[in-house]
């Protein structure tokens, strides 16, 4: 029974509504005649880039102050990208974008040259590296050689 007055209760209250008070929202829905109920509607809102907002009226639906800006925070959330990936003879470039509003900063930020590497060709210049090292010596110590001699 309690359950038969409360379901009676929701209609009048529904009922009710719908007869006295939206009647009286309608005839104020003529944006000249309105007394507007100004609230804020939120467009973008805002993430590290600002955001932005109009004023809505509850009553009538009129709009007004189109596009007005909501701060950032300013907080990017920076990811590098390479554009040129390094070599072991030259270096590369890369910058950073901003994952959430994509603005992009630090171009062509140099990205050093590869130490070391594993392939072939990087054995093979060791290896003449390592041959220029002992040709080096040998001259080295033929030169010194000679120095030592007095004529």
């Amino acid at each position: 029974m309690k359950r038969v007055k409360s379901c009676i209760c929701v209609l009048l209250a529904a009922l009710l509504l719908s007869v006295c008070v939206l009647p009286v929202f309608a005839a104020e829905a003529d944006p000249a005649t309105c007394a507007h109920s100004w609230g804020w509607v939120v467009d973008k809102a805002p993430t590290c880039a600002d955001g932005y907002k109009h004023a809505y009226c509850r009553l009538c639906g009129s709009t007004k102050e189109e596009g007005t800006p909501i701060p950032g925070t300013g907080n990017h959330q920076w990811t590098w990208v390479v554009d040129i990936a390094p070599s072991r003879y030259t270096n590369g470039k890369q910058h950073q974008v901003c994952s959430v509003c994509g603005a992009v900063q630090n171009m062509n930020t140099l990205i050093p040259v590869e130490k070391g590497g594993g392939d072939i060709g990087d054995a093979i210049l060791n290896w003449i590296d390592s041959i220029g090292n002992v040709f080096h010596s040998i001259i080295m110590q033929v030169i010194g050689f000679f120095n030592s001699i007095h004529f």
